[in-house]
């Protein structure tokens, strides 16, 4: 099993198929525009079976060695089934398999920044709330 991208956009990896309806609404969720911002995810979203239930090894297996590619996006079981629909983010790049969890909601902050190399992968990992998850950066008044 291999993931072939047919864009450079971010990836978007299914893994649970056990609910139409929440991957659809997580598939809205990382689309949205950011409002604060205007911003966009540019997501590829990859649905096939075969990928079902996958852990993070085979997928790490299963992505090609293109460096447009820096994270991958994995939308399993917690994802569908928590009230928040935390994605799973696998770093490919620096410290490849390293993850943490970042709301659907939020994808657009982790997606924009990475794909430009704004921030790296371990900043984001270090901004989680103690359920392990990215709820976004909080303003600060000045």
């Amino acid at each position: 099993m291999k993931i072939n991208p047919t864009t450079n956009d971010s990836l978007a990896l299914r893994t649970d198929f056990s609910d139409e309806n929440a991957w659809q609404k997580v598939c809205q969720l990382i689309t949205a525009p950011q409002t604060s911002f205007g911003f966009v995810a540019q997501v590829e979203f990859y649905n096939d079976a075969v990928f079902g239930q996958a852990t993070v090894q085979q997928i790490l297996a299963s992505v090609p060695t293109n460096r447009n590619h820096w994270f991958l996006l994995v939308v399993d079981n917690e994802t569908i089934k928590h009230p928040d629909h935390p994605v799973l983010c696998i770093d490919l790049l620096k410290n490849p398999g390293a993850t943490f969890r970042v709301m659907a909601s939020q994808v657009v902050t982790i997606e924009s920044n990475l794909a430009a190399q704004n921030m790296d992968f371990a900043a984001f990992a270090k901004a989680v709330d103690a359920d392990g998850i990215f709820r976004g950066y909080q303003e600060v008044d000045s």
